[in-house]
């Protein structure tokens, strides 16, 4: 253990005892706390956390929340939310039957000027059903989903959004997290991919479940607002 924290990093087998404490050694994890690190992207978890995403207030969530935020691209304004996502068995009640078990939101709140294209990344283990609530005056370059497709699945994953708010749907597995890989997914190698494909990240935002997400946009990610729902 290092402090209060175990060294996960063992699900990328980088991880060694020094002095008595063990590290974690893996790329992208910090050496002494294990927590995920991908350029300036450091999650931080439940009272500690700052995000631009927070769960809608009286909605379900299991776990807390785990998040970053950065302005180190240029080009892009880049949101992630991870979750592990759920699903429900089909009439059928067949293990090889897992379907998206109900719609999930995510509802986009903007608080400054929108001056890059808007690329947001939801990712799952499960498919999931994603329901995007896009206010007047923004619109979406790019939604990517990064949800699993297998032939244990009947469903892939899919988007709901209005009728001229997202520009272009990527359905492509990049891997899938939720900010804390000791209990599941790989955080660090789906930041590392968005990272690749649209540079690196202003936000991520991950629970382990949960029904709705309301995301902040536009002006300055380093000000994030203590009521993202007004």
């Amino acid at each position: 253990r290092t402090g209060n924290f175990p060294c996960y990093a063992s699900y990328a087998r980088r991880q060694e005892c020094r002095d008595g404490l063990c590290v974690c050694t893996a790329d992208n994890y910090n050496l002494y706390t294990c927590e995920v690190e991908v350029g300036n992207c450091t999650i931080f978890r439940g009272t500690s956390s700052v995000g631009l995403g927070v769960a809608a207030p009286g909605t379900y969530t299991l776990g807390s929340r785990n998040s970053c935020v950065t302005d180190d691209n240029q080009e892009r304004e880049v949101h992630v939310i991870g979750t592990y996502g759920n699903a429900s068995y089909n009439s059928y009640r067949t293990p090889d039957r897992l379907v998206p078990k109900d719609w999930f939101n995510v509802k986009l709140v903007q608080r400054g000027p929108l001056t890059k294209p808007l690329v947001l990344v939801v990712a799952s283990y499960y498919p999931m059903a994603w329901d995007l609530d896009v206010p007047d005056g923004v619109s979406i370059d790019i939604v990517h989903v990064s949800g699993q497709t297998s032939p244990s699945f009947s469903a892939s994953s899919q988007v709901s959004a209005p009728s001229g708010k997202v520009g272009r749907t990527v359905i492509d597995w990049i891997s899938y997290g939720y900010g804390y890989d000791h209990t599941g997914g790989s955080t660090a190698v789906l930041l590392q991919n968005v990272n690749d494909l649209y540079g690196p990240v202003t936000s991520f935002t991950g629970y382990q479940h949960f029904k709705s997400v309301i995301l902040q946009v536009g002006g300055d990610p380093l000000e994030v607002l203590d009521n993202p729902a007004s």
